[in-house]
């Protein structure tokens, strides 16, 4: 188990990606349609390598259907922001625990990717750190992630929330090993830790009742 840090749930700046939800602590408050649920977690790293101050690292989750073990071509999507920069709290250390929250359509989600991008566009490829975690497209210009990649064998973060739920699914501190499979996608391994006072001071600050929350850790 990692050691406990103190938690502070403060705002973060970064821009969103098209289509996908990201963190409403960024933006305000969180702002709940008919038929979405919510999740508060927290995603921090200490083995991703490319982190550099000022720029952000982007988490990226996509949803995936649980009968056929597949994700979803064009299904919903969803980030966790986490800011790096010259200054101290666990805002710009993305090392620490820093819950945050997002709405989004009921379903199962996985963890695809994760990207580093800069202060307004993505970096050059010789910059960028782009680490894939279920199949990919590989081909003569790169590679990209398959739209309905199969998830079997894959090791990496699931996520499960029903219809208006409110979902914690814990703090986790993820790592990427060294691996043999980078042209395709890599293993990904991660701990998951509970801390319901954070948990529960992220959901007030986006305008979110925490009396509902339900605890179902990621895995």
């Amino acid at each position: 188990m990692r050691r406990a840090v103190v938690l502070l749930v403060l705002a973060l700046s970064a821009c969103s990606s098209s289509g996908t939800n990201v963190p409403a602590g960024q933006y305000g408050d969180a702002t709940q349609q008919p038929g979405e649920a919510v999740i508060v977690g927290s995603l921090s790293t200490l083995g991703l390598t490319g982190v550099a101050d000022g720029r952000r690292l982007h988490f990226t989750f996509r949803a995936y259907d649980p009968a056929t073990g597949r994700l979803i071509p064009n299904g919903p999507a969803f980030e966790i922001v986490r800011e790096t920069c010259r200054a101290d709290g666990p805002q710009c250390d993305p090392s620490q625990p820093l819950h945050q929250v997002v709405t989004l359509p009921p379903g199962h989600y996985v963890l695809t990717a994760t990207h580093l991008l800069g202060d307004v566009t993505p970096l050059p490829s010789s910059q960028s750190a782009t680490h894939f975690y279920v199949p990919v497209d590989v081909n003569f210009w790169g590679m990209s992630l398959d739209d309905d990649a199969a998830l079997e064998n894959t090791e990496t973060v699931e996520i499960e929330v029903g219809p208006g739920e409110v979902v914690y699914f814990g703090a986790l501190s993820v790592d990427r090993p060294d691996s043999d499979r980078e042209k395709r996608y890599y293993a990904m391994v991660f701990d998951v830790e509970r801390d319901d006072a954070a948990a529960t001071a992220a959901l007030e600050a986006a305008g979110i009742g925490a009396s509902a929350m339900i605890w179902r850790p990621a895995t």
